[in-house]
């Protein structure tokens, strides 16, 4: 597979979700100029009903609203913890994410409505895929047992990243199972 220090620093690229993303009209600067992921500040609870969201949605909507890809029922699915989604981190990234918190870790979306992500040069390392027709960069980091994957919505010009962090849970594979059902589900709601 893919050399640790190589999945570290797709880690980090991918943590730092690409700074920037959310213009139409740049790539977002090298990881390097990031502030590292270890002094992100945690965003505020909110308590997103989502319920009320219409289907389908559009990446640029969930752009302002993150924690509104999913529904209640899609939370249910994945033993997200009723009352547990943040929304914010756009002070550290350049864009907003949300931040469901499950039974089986925290589950990470960012969208990236003026930016393919699974086109950055940062993210090369990560293995291609496909994703219900959609191009995906699916890695893991074995040392910190993450797993994380980005999915062109429409290639060349926007995508996604989904992210599982078990937080101390050996969830190996399994969490990259538990992240293409997560972006199977953003997928299915998007117009």
């Amino acid at each position: 597979m893919i050399p640790k220090a190589r999945q570290a620093l797709a880690l980090t690229a991918f943590l730092v979700l690409g700074a920037g993303c959310g213009t139409d009209d740049a790539p977002p600067p090298p990881a390097a100029s990031v502030a590292p992921a270890s002094s992100v500040s945690p965003a505020p609870v909110t308590s997103t009903t989502t319920s009320a969201v219409p289907r389908p949605v559009t990446l640029e909507a969930l752009a302002e609203h993150p924690c509104q890809a999913l529904d209640e029922q899609e939370m249910a699915d994945l033993f997200v913890i009723e009352g547990q989604s943040r929304e914010g981190g756009e002070q550290e990234t350049g864009f907003r994410q949300c931040q469901w918190h499950s039974a089986r870790g925290t589950l990470l979306f960012g969208p990236h409505p003026g930016f393919d992500m699974t086109a950055d040069p940062r993210v090369a390392d990560l293995e291609p895929g496909e994703l219900d027709g959609h191009r995906t960069m699916l890695g893991v980091d074995t040392s910190r047992d993450r797993c994380m994957m980005y999915v062109a919505v429409t290639e060349g010009q926007s995508s996604f990243q989904v992210a599982i962090h078990p937080q101390g849970q050996q969830l190996g594979m399994l969490g990259c199972d538990i992240i293409k059902q997560l972006a199977t589900k953003i997928l299915g709601n998007l117009a």
